[in-house]
């Protein structure tokens, strides 16, 4: 069905069926961060984000967002001042199009930093 209606051409045994999104985002965490690890999220954002991300022992760490939405140049910034290596950042948290809580419209753009400003994996020579 998801291959002919959707064009998304997956094997059976590689489909996963939650019980919605929360639950979705909780098992996809829990295989991508290890306790210690760091996942950042937009603040503001959903509570209960913020609780299913804690809960795999990830040091969540906060950036702010603006009329563009997440402060991507600020990641490595706020990694740091927690006290962790930007290394150490497995998983960002966004909401797409309209920001939550604040229901502001972001972006549809790749995000622009300065150049010499960390933003992300591919800024520090790496993939995740």
């Amino acid at each position: 069905m998801l291959r002919r209606r959707r064009s998304f051409g997956v094997d059976e045994e590689r489909i996963l069926i939650t019980n919605g999104a929360t639950q979705a985002i909780d098992i996809a965490t829990r295989l991508t961060v290890r306790p210690g690890e760091v996942a950042v999220v937009e603040d503001p954002s959903h509570t209960v984000m913020r609780r299913i991300l804690g809960g795999t022992g990830a040091v969540v760490v906060p950036v702010p967002v603006d009329e563009d939405g997440l402060r991507v140049c600020d990641i490595d910034r706020h990694i740091i001042s927690e006290g962790l290596s930007p290394d150490k950042a497995r998983l960002v948290y966004v909401t797409p199009s309209l920001q939550f809580p604040t229901g502001t419209p972001t972006l549809q753009r790749s995000p622009r930093c300065p150049a010499g400003v960390g933003a992300g994996a591919e800024s520090r020579g790496h993939r995740r």
